[in-house]
């Protein structure tokens, strides 16, 4: 019997921060099983990403942004608003990346996010930048 996808989700993610995750694990969530989420998954990870501790927000984010389906985007949006400033980072990289349409209700989040990245490495962080003038320029 196949494993519920939001309960597969749960086993890839971990329970903690040393549990195996790795750059074909993340793909694999993805594309595999992030594509067999039904509405109420979608619904109970909104529900719960905030509250998780930060490698498993980081891990879901990664996964969100890898799966390119139009579900995931309410949950990378609001990523943005994390309390993990990686976490935001990566929603951030990820909306650039699948060039996600932005308007001006992200420009303070987008601000926030680059003035917590040390000016010396936010060139670094050329994809949040991005994202912010291109809100910048819908609004």
């Amino acid at each position: 019997m196949d494993t519920p996808p939001f309960d597969a989700l749960l086993g890839y993610l971990g329970q903690s921060e040393d549990h195996n995750w790795t750059q074909y694990i993340c793909e694999h969530v993805a594309k595999g099983v992030l594509r067999r989420f039904e509405a109420h998954d979608w619904q109970r990870l909104q529900k719960m990403i905030a509250a998780q501790p930060a490698f498993w927000q980081q891990r879901c984010t990664d996964a969100l942004g890898e799966c390119m389906r139009p579900e995931a985007l309410p949950l990378l949006f609001s990523q943005l608003h994390s309390s993990d400033d990686d976490s935001r980072i990566l929603a951030a990289y990820h909306l650039q990346w699948m060039e996600v349409p932005v308007g001006p209700e992200v420009v303070d989040v987008l601000r926030e996010i680059l003035s917590r990245i040390p000016a010396a490495e936010r060139a670094e962080y050329q994809e949040i930048t991005q994202l912010l003038d291109r809100a910048l320029a819908a609004g």
